[in-house]
């Protein structure tokens, strides 16, 4: 089921950011069926390791949540995970990728670094407590 994967990808960050973060507290039924959404999950037999939610804006695809099993964790399931997001901006025509996490998880924002995301400041941040970061995709079929 998506949301225990989801809540066993996000349970540690609690004590962390003093609170749960919002992909826990999401109806993924209501997301799965919202047409601005996309969704793919990485499976291991029955189970679910992995989850992309996608949503396509004029100018980029937003990540809107990139979740791991911890079981999972360190396997390459988070890189193909954002691998598909890019395929899927190129698909899209969208030239980059953008997603955002909390500042105080600093372990995803080192993971983005190192797989070639750059930081940045959108125009019109929807809260204080975010690290924003994107990535170009090249061009279609490159």
């Amino acid at each position: 089921m998506v949301s225990a994967l989801v809540k066993r990808a996000y349970a540690s960050w609690v004590p962390i950011i003093g609170r749960r973060p919002r992909p826990m507290d999401e109806d993924y039924a209501e997301t799965f069926a919202a047409a601005e959404f996309e969704a793919w999950v990485k499976t291991d037999g029955d189970l679910i390791r992995g989850l992309l939610i996608l949503q396509p804006e004029p100018d980029h695809l937003w990540v809107d949540n990139v979740a791991v099993d911890p079981v999972a964790a360190g396997t390459g399931i988070a890189t193909e995970l954002l691998d598909h997001a890019a395929k899927r901006a190129i698909e899209l025509d969208l030239p980059e990728t953008w997603l955002f996490t909390h500042e105080k998880m600093q372990v995803n924002r080192e993971i983005y670094l190192h797989l070639g995301w750059t930081q940045f400041v959108p125009e019109d941040p929807i809260g204080d407590n975010f690290v924003y970061f994107r990535k170009p995709v090249g061009e279609a079929g490159a």
